[in-house]
């Protein structure tokens, strides 16, 4: 696969589940312009039944051998001690995300100007966050990691290096996941990380584990994490803060090395 292809096909696909999410919306819409449930029903679907849908039907039509994306082997993850590694890596990357996160924080502190104390404002889990939380746990993992690393990763290894199929793959990863600018660095630094387990394991399995720990750990973060925000909030970009930070890198460069330097792994 040519590198424009990647970014094509990865338009593509969000073109794909933007229209059927907007079909869906419009069918809600007819039903009852007002409603609030139904918005939320429709919200939901968009981020659940358009997005898985428009996999399938992608998988389906540009997916050679159609029937042969998902094979057994995928999910033989039988490697405990890179579960654990991988557990270990989840964790670093969560504590990496923060400045990120906080940018505009960041930029403020170096302004000298007032932070702004983040808060998820979480109240109860309603309609919306069942939905929201079948897609970060369920679709999201298992599907997002198939396209942007087994279909993405393996078409691009057959005209490209490794690095360059690693970096495409994790930049058309970034692009879904440009809810904010902040978003961006995070979700590439991600697909790298996932890529790389893939590349060495050749078991989309063990991505998709990443992918999910990490993705509990956001809701968790939602859930109950005002409190670890409220403390990064009060250290004020001191050295404690970038402790937490430094640490991440290492848990997440200790985690991939001992992968990559592992000498086989089981059928």
């Amino acid at each position: 696969m040519k590198i424009y292809k990647a970014f094509l096909y990865t338009i593509l696909l969000v073109l794909i589940q933007s229209l059927i999410g907007l079909l869906i919306g419009l069918i809600f819409r007819q039903i009852d312009p007002n409603s609030q449930v139904f918005y939320d029903h429709s919200l939901g679907l968009f981020r659940t039944f358009a997005q898985l849908t428009g996999y399938l039907i992608f998988f389906n039509y540009f997916w050679k051998p159609k029937i042969n994306w998902i094979q057994k082997n995928d999910f033989k993850i039988n490697n405990f001690k890179v579960i654990l590694l991988i557990i270990l890596i989840g964790t670093g990357y969560e504590l990496i995300k923060s400045p990120f996160s906080d940018f505009n924080n960041l930029l403020k502190h170096l302004n000298k100007n007032n932070l702004i104390n983040h808060s998820n404002y979480f109240n109860h889990f309603n309609i919306e966050w069942i939905y929201r939380s079948f897609g970060v746990l369920i679709i999201a993992p298992i599907f997002e990691e198939f396209f942007y690393r087994k279909y993405l990763i393996n078409n691009l290894l057959l005209k490209n290096s490794k690095i360059l199929a690693l970096a495409v793959s994790s930049l058309c990863f970034s692009i879904i996941h440009f809810e904010t600018p902040n978003n961006l660095i995070p979700a590439f630094l991600f697909g790298v990380g996932s890529g790389i387990i893939y590349l060495k394991t050749n078991k989309i399995g063990y991505s998709i584990l990443l992918h999910f720990f990490c993705n509990s750990l956001w809701l968790l973060d939602v859930v109950f994490g005002d409190k670890f925000y409220n403390y990064l909030y009060k250290l004020e970009f001191n050295s404690t803060y970038w402790i937490i930070f430094f640490s991440g890198i290492l848990l997440c460069y200790l985690g991939l090395k001992k992968i990559t330097k592992a000498k086989t792994f089981k059928s």
